[in-house]
């Protein structure tokens, strides 16, 4: 019989098939894809498999519920352990496997998150580890740890366990893809080390491919010292050699560009509602012309958000330049990206790209509920193209709940707010780590740390209390209290700041002073 493998479509078996008697174990950021996995991987299994599948936080549902009924094993026995008490579970692992597994040749499948290895320390994880290969490989079983989160008891260090492991992996979200990076995985069709794939989500199963090697003639292209530039992006720049050639509109700039090796082209951007157009033209000339097209889109007024720059850069931008960049700084940085190659995905799906960078149609204070839900819909769906921020914000004992409320002002949709036990649980969409400070600014009327006594920040909505939110409604008190601020009802567009700049006026006096100040 052939054994299983992980069940990634157009990724070599040899990365991913797994032999009787050994530990595979795979780090994954993200808790949807490692449901989307698990759940591959037990669809794909042989129906007379003996299988046993443990998973911890109340995952089995949401992993086994889609799996149609005449996929994967025809027995599944299941165990959940509750949250609390993973750790210990994971500390007796070999006992637990010891006393539940009796048959030879059994698949086990466990889904923990990165808390349940938080009882193995690093002096003992080598011995912890070698012990269950002994015990897997005396009896012909194989177990693959799915372990929601990148940091494990390897210390960042696996390679140094790979004596008592067959396999290891990571899979997280990176510029708008998925990366699968093998990092060490043996079976008896041989030994691979260091491979990186991309991934997509397709029909219910992950697609991969490699990241192959470049065409180094694109290089020495013809083009490659020459310049395609839109007039406007030009700005304070003097009269440029016969290498640059200036176009009066975008368009006809794009259709000269399609036919391009290795120059480089400068889009100019003046309003964010210009945005979604040049990223198109951008996806579009990255997928015509390679890797080693250079793309540059100059800021001609301050208009870019940060979901709108990391759209361009996700499209096929290798930079974007701020507006008020002078003249020889712009040079400067164009000159820096010469022989400069863009690696990040090239998926044709624009429309997919732009539904993740899409805000949700919400703004503002929620029940804690449904702040949750939207939140858990929000990270479903995220692919790594933009970053949010999640934090709790200790109310100040001198405010009350409303008080406190009457001093924010939630413009952007995607920026939601919820109240529980005097802590304001905030949700900035599309928000970058620098620019925190900068938004707890915009919010609030008053500067943030005199509502608040103490800020902490969460990297996923897993790691906040769920089973208070579920029970838990606003406070009465703040019923009446809306922070929307309702001047901006488009959930995409901002207003542009416009940049100032001084301008000299002659003011004329007249030549009698009484015409101007009058007489006594």
């Amino acid at each position: 019989m052939e054994y299983p493998t992980l069940a990634f479509r157009k990724l070599p078996r040899e990365h991913t098939a797994l032999d009787q008697g050994c530990l595979y174990w795979l780090a994954i950021e993200q808790e949807s894809d490692i449901r989307r996995l698990a759940r591959q991987f037990l669809a794909a299994l042989p129906s007379t498999q003996s299988t046993t599948l443990i998973a911890a936080n109340g995952m089995l549902d949401a992993i086994l519920e889609p799996i149609p009924s005449d996929k994967g094993p025809n027995r599944l026995r299941l165990f959940d352990i509750a949250l609390d008490a993973a750790p210990l579970a994971v500390r007796h692992l070999l006992i637990e496997l010891k006393r539940c597994i009796k048959t030879k040749g059994s698949l086990v499948l466990m889904v923990l998150p990165e808390s349940a290895w938080s009882a193995i320390e690093d002096d003992e994880a080598a011995s912890w580890l070698r012990q269950l290969s002994r015990w897997l490989h005396k009896s012909h079983c194989t177990l693959v740890i799915m372990n929601h989160g990148l940091s494990t008891i390897f210390d960042q260090d696996p390679v140094r366990m790979n004596a008592y492991m067959a396999g290891f992996a990571t899979m997280q979200r990176q510029q708008g893809s998925i990366t699968y990076q093998v990092q060490f995985w043996r079976n008896s069709l041989g030994v691979s080390a260091a491979r990186t794939y991309q991934l997509e989500w397709h029909k219910q199963s992950f697609v991969g491919r490699e990241l192959g090697l470049l065409d180094k003639s694109a290089l020495h292209a013809p083009d490659h010292d020459q310049f395609l530039i839109q007039r406007s992006a030009l700005q304070d720049i003097p009269s440029l050699s016969a290498r640059w050639l200036v176009f009066e509109q975008a368009e006809t700039l794009f259709n000269r560009a399609l036919n391009a090796k290795a120059a480089t082209v400068v889009l100019a951007v003046n309003e964010n509602r210009q945005v979604e157009s040049l990223a198109r033209m951008a996806r579009r000339l990255r997928n015509a012309c390679g890797s080693a097209i250079k793309i540059v889109v100059r800021e001609l007024n301050a208009c870019l958000r940060h979901r709108d720059q990391q759209l361009l850069l996700v499209s096929g931008a290798n930079l974007i330049i701020p507006a008020r960049t002078p003249g020889e700084h712009f040079l400067m940085l164009i000159n820096s990206i010469q022989g400069q190659l863009w690696f990040r995905p090239a998926s044709d799906d624009m429309e997919a790209l732009m539904a993740r960078l899409q805000p949700p149609q919400v703004r503002g204070l929620l029940q804690p509920s449904e702040f949750l839900a939207t939140l858990d819909q929000v990270y479903e769906t995220a692919s790594g193209d933009i970053s949010h921020q999640l934090v709790e914000l200790q109310i100040s004992s001198s405010l009350k709940p409303a008080q406190c409320l009457g001093q924010l002002s939630i413009r952007r949709f995607g920026d939601i707010a919820t109240m529980i036990d005097g802590k304001l649980y905030l949700f900035l969409f599309a928000c970058s780590a620098e620019g925190l400070e900068a938004a707890l600014g915009n919010i609030c009327k008053l500067p943030w740390t005199s509502l608040f006594s103490q800020r902490q920040l969460f990297q996923h909505p897993e790691q906040l209390p769920r089973e208070i939110f579920a029970h838990s409604e606003l406070p009465e008190e703040t019923a009446e209290a809306d922070p929307v601020e309702h001047e901006l009802d488009s959930p995409l567009e901002q207003p542009a700041r416009t940049d100032l700049s001084p301008r000299r006026i002659t003011l004329k006096l007249n030549e009698s002073h009484d015409d101007v100040f009058g007489t006594a």
